[in-house]
């Protein structure tokens, strides 16, 4: 296969780790691909409007590695506020 595929919404992950979209898409591998999210439950009229999901897939550890580095990157920072 293709490894361990992922599709996430990148609004919401975004919004709640307080990083950019350049942040979010620099963490995951470089197949990652916008993904239409905007119907998702739960999403609000602003997701509505202009959610951006991604799409693709981990392929090995080194991929699985550079997000988890990032999140944990996200959490340190959120801990400071």
């Amino acid at each position: 296969g293709d490894g361990l595929a992922f599709t996430i919404h990148a609004t919401r992950c975004c919004n709640c780790l307080r990083i950019s979209m350049e942040e979010l898409r620099a963490m995951l591998p470089t197949n990652a691909r916008d993904k239409d999210v905007r119907t998702w439950q739960g999403s609000s009229p602003e997701e509505k409007e202009g959610a951006v999901g991604l799409s693709g897939s981990f392929r090995g550890a080194d991929d699985v590695g550079k997000f988890v580095a990032g999140l944990q990157r996200a959490k340190e920072r959120l801990a400071k506020d």
